[in-house]
């Protein structure tokens, strides 16, 4: 069956299969309408609740305390599950925990054969047409390469065989079984635009290219001068001299930041720097499960599965822009690491009493990462205790457009990637144990589920700070007293340290939530009839 590749999902999702239930439908993300389909990042199992459904490995719950069931980003890989049930409604007294369904994925096991299977999947930006705005302008095709590859191999264990004569290894065949999934994603998307970034005469507070630049002459009806930001408005008569800023008047932190901005590499004031970038999501998955048949009635079954995604993550920013790690804003570094361990011990006590242990563990720790995270912000001039002082400040241009589609020369790009900086863990220990008994006509299931989790959330918002600048602190007053909306530059504005809107935030604590949980069950199956 075809599964739908996704980047967020880190390749194929096996969720992807519940669609097959007419129960189940998806509500997009975040509920987008537009984005429903097959998406198994939010979805309702007979009309529950989103990210309310139980999912299972091997019978212990891969629950998140942040988000619920949002499953596809930490799962094994599609192949290495042997099959999938999903409850959707009147389901067994045993389960629990959900507002709509149950899912229950089962690892694959080996046999006393060897099989194994190669994979992979591969797309190209060589095998794509390249689009008509990038045509125009002589743009090569933006970066679109996805590759999902991975294998299998499964069968019973080899034991070395010590002593003379006979095999080197020995095939425990009917005791000992090994099954090993690999399976890696790589994602690599790109953009090539065309945007406005200071030059290098800006960067030294000399702004005479305002003055005769025939982009800003055509666009303004004229010059563009600068004036004293620290003169109150009404009393702003003479601009600074050729358009130059004193050094007096600069701000050591905004002169600073603005040396983190990449110097342009087209001419001009606008549309002066050509922005290729890429946002790359690597995964690698593995998954080993082991099965043991210690005597005729027990059976232990040992499985790991670990996984690793790492991404340049778009939180409504689009794509970097910039070399890293001074990025455009939201937009980030991501990872997401699981581990999923799994002990299952069935014992056969008689013909007709069953007892059945299960022992889960699960490990997420997730990352949302401003990509300057840990930079000074104090070493910019910036007084320490005026942010939280652990990465570069968030510097907008807001008003003038899209950076891209704008012709306002004042529609510069924005830098400092993400508003938040967060470090999360999740950890959850379960322990469940089932005993079932037929008698006659009757199937006894009596069982207790016992989970303990912890959930520790590092976070910092707005680490380094956000500030604004228009062309309004620099600009001349009108005849009436009013700004002058034809003078004053966003630049200027900030290599004067003269901001529309700062904002910072206060961290005081990191919480952590603990949780303990057990449930217990007694259910009974009567068969009315031998039918």
């Amino acid at each position: 069956m075809p599964l739908q590749v996704s980047a967020e999902s880190g390749g194929r999702t096996p969720l992807a299969f519940i669609f097959l239930d007419s129960n189940v439908s998806s509500t997009g993300e975040n509920g987008n309408a537009s984005d429903r389909g097959t998406n198994a990042s939010r979805f309702r199992v007979s009309g529950g609740q989103a990210l309310g459904t139980e999912i299972l490995i091997d019978g212990a719950s891969t629950r998140r305390t942040q988000n619920g069931t949002f499953f596809s980003e930490v799962a094994p890989g599609p192949n290495a599950f042997q099959e999938f049930t999903i409850s959707t409604s009147s389901f067994s007294a045993e389960f629990g925990n959900s507002s709509g369904g149950v899912v229950n994925f089962t690892l694959k096991s080996g046999t006393n054969d060897f099989h194994g299977e190669v994979y992979n999947l591969l797309r190209n930006e060589k095998l794509n047409a390249n689009s008509f705005y990038n045509k125009l302008e002589g743009r090569p095709r933006d970066r679109d390469n996805q590759n999902n590859y991975g294998f299998n191999l499964g069968g019973p264990i080899p034991f070395l065989a010590f002593g003379e004569g006979g095999p080197f290894a020995k095939l425990y065949r009917n005791q000992a079984f090994f099954f090993f999934n690999y399976e890696g994603y790589r994602f690599r998307q790109g953009e090539n635009v065309v945007v406005t970034v200071p030059t290098e005469r800006m960067r030294n507070g000399d702004f005479s290219e305002l003055l005769t630049d025939p982009y800003i002459l055509q666009f303004y009806g004229g010059p563009v001068r600068i004036y004293n930001p620290r003169i109150p408005i009404g009393q702003r008569n003479t601009p600074f001299a050729g358009n130059i800023v004193p050094l007096a008047n600069r701000d050591p932190a905004g002169q600073a930041i603005l040396q983190f901005f990449p110097l342009p590499n087209r001419p001009g004031v606008f549309r002066n720097y050509e922005a290729s970038s890429v946002r790359p999501t690597d995964m690698n998955q593995y998954t080993i499960k082991t099965d043991f048949n210690l005597t005729d009635a027990q059976r232990l079954t040992v499985s790991w599965s670990h996984r690793k995604q790492e991404r340049v993550a778009n939180y409504g920013g689009g794509f970097p822009r910039f070399p890293f790690p001074y990025i455009a804003q939201d937009v980030g570094f991501q990872s997401f690491e699981s581990d999923f361990v799994r002990v299952q011990h069935n014992y056969s006590i008689t013909s007709t009493i069953l007892n059945h242990f299960n022992f889960g563990f699960n490990n997420y720790a997730v990352q949302n990462g401003n990509s300057t995270y840990g930079f000074d912000t104090a070493s910019l001039g910036i007084p320490a205790n005026a942010t939280l002082n652990s990465a570069f400040p968030r510097i907008n241009f807001p008003g003038y457009g899209d950076p891209v589609t704008s012709g306002d020369p004042r529609a510069y790009q924005n830098i400092g990637s993400t508003f938040f900086n967060d470090d999360l863990t999740d950890r959850t220990y379960e322990f469940s144990d089932f005993v079932t008994i037929v008698r006659g006509r009757h199937t006894l299931k009596v069982g207790a589920n016992v989970r303990q989790s912890k959930y520790t959330v590092r976070q910092r918002i707005d680490p380094g700070g956000t500030f604004n600048f228009r062309n309004d602190q620099t600009s001349g007053n009108l005849a009436n007293g009013d700004f002058d909306p034809r003078s004053g530059f966003p630049i200027a504005s900030l290599i004067t340290g003269a901001t529309e809107f700062a904002f910072n935030f206060n961290n005081s604590i990191d919480p952590v939530f603990k949780q303990l949980t057990h449930s217990y069950f007694i259910q009974d199956d009567i068969k009315l009839t031998q039918k």
